[in-house]
């Protein structure tokens, strides 16, 4: 294996993957589309992953900002 093999293998594995936005939500959009607060958001998204309702992943936004995007389990 060459070592731009090597790279490119490692830059695969390392990437973050793009938001789904077919089934996936972010604390802002949420915040957004019901005019909470973005901690409220944040606070209830998470509150749902610990009740096994939604699991959450990092994803690179359009933007190409890093965020967590929660979609259903």
């Amino acid at each position: 294996m060459t070592e731009y093999e090597l790279l490119e293998e490692l830059a695969r594995e390392l990437s973050v993957p793009d938001i789904d936005e077919t089934s996936e939500v972010t604390a802002q959009m949420l915040a957004d589309y019901t005019g909470i607060s973005w901690s409220q958001a944040m606070r209830t998204l998470r509150a749902k992953e610990a009740a096994k309702v939604l699991v959450s992943r990092r994803v690179k936004l359009p933007n190409n900002r890093v965020a967590l995007a929660w979609r259903k389990v």
